[in-house]
């Protein structure tokens, strides 16, 4: 049983079982993806991962919803709305494709035997 970081694009999580990728577990790949432990595999793969949920609520909820709406609602939204979107892609674009914690993303193929899919990282 080793940690491995989750392959979903967009899920920055380890997880600790049996059920990784066979080719997680092939050549150099078992170095850079199986880990001893959770901590380990979130420390390498520089992901945002915390301890193990609690059972039960760690703060008191927060104030019923009200019956009715406020009084004196806004008309609008308050914040300044982002830019807004073009209508196609850039056919030039300025810089590589970037995940949440800025690393670039790059696709490769899965090497598997039989699977010609692709995986993005």
């Amino acid at each position: 049983i080793y940690a491995y970081p989750k392959i979903v694009v967009g899920d920055r999580n380890c997880l600790m079982d049996d059920a990784y990728p066979d080719w997680f577990a092939l050549g150099n790949n078992r170095e850079m993806y199986l880990f001893s432990n959770i901590e380990e595999c979130c420390k390498e793969m520089e992901y945002p991962c915390t301890a193990e949920p609690t059972i039960s609520p760690s703060a008191n909820p927060t104030n019923l919803p009200t019956v009715s709406p406020s009084s004196d609602p806004t008309k609008s939204p308050t914040a300044d709305p982002t830019k807004s979107p073009t209508d196609s892609p850039s056919s030039n674009p300025t810089a590589p494709v970037t995940g949440a914690s800025g690393k670039i993303i790059y696709a490769y193929p899965k090497i598997v035997v039989g699977d010609r899919n692709c995986l993005m990282d």
